[in-house]
């Protein structure tokens, strides 16, 4: 079910990830220093505690980025620069996985190449189905490198979505 857009609401979910995210470093900082069993045990409770709440909250942004933007309000040729981005990383992260990659995010990776693909949809279109799936595929602990070019395409575009919402208000 598509998302109301509710300024209000992205940024309550704004101010969630900014704690989230420094629930995230402050945990970060305590591994590097952990030995053995103590990095064992914060690495796991990152995942089970900071790992899945970041992503159901960048997933609800996600969504309320997409449905604050008129597709009609979407520059073309950044769009299509974004699009472009996108297809590259996805492409990247199904061709270098060299482990198995999990059900949902190989699931998230086909939706989007599938989207992208499509020769009728406008940029925007595409980028409006895309935009809420990056944050599953992000939020898997596989290779860094590859994962890392889609988080910089999922950064790029919530900052565009952003910056339109705002310019909108």
């Amino acid at each position: 079910m598509p998302q109301q857009f509710n300024p209000d609401r992205l940024k309550q979910v704004e101010e969630l990830l900014a704690i989230e995210y420094d629930k995230h470093h402050e945990f970060e900082k305590d591994i590097a220093l952990a030995t053995g069993n103590e990095k064992i045990m914060l690495k796991q409770r990152v995942k089970r505690e900071i790992a899945l709440r970041v992503r159901e909250l960048e997933r609800e942004y996600a969504d309320l980025l997409v449905a604050g933007v008129p597709s009609n309000e979407v520059p073309d040729i950044e769009a299509n620069e974004l699009v472009m981005e996108l297809s590259k990383a996805t492409d990247a992260t199904l061709q270098t996985q060299r482990e198995p990659i999990p059900e949902q995010m190989l699931k998230a990776l086909q939706d989007i190449k599938a989207k992208l693909s499509e020769d009728k949809e406008s940029a925007s279109a595409k980028l409006k189905f895309s935009l809420p799936l990056i944050p599953t595929i992000c939020s898997y602990d596989v290779e860094v490198e590859t994962v890392k070019s889609i988080r910089e395409v999922w950064t790029k575009t919530r900052d565009f979505f952003k910056g339109l919402i705002r310019k909108g208000q």
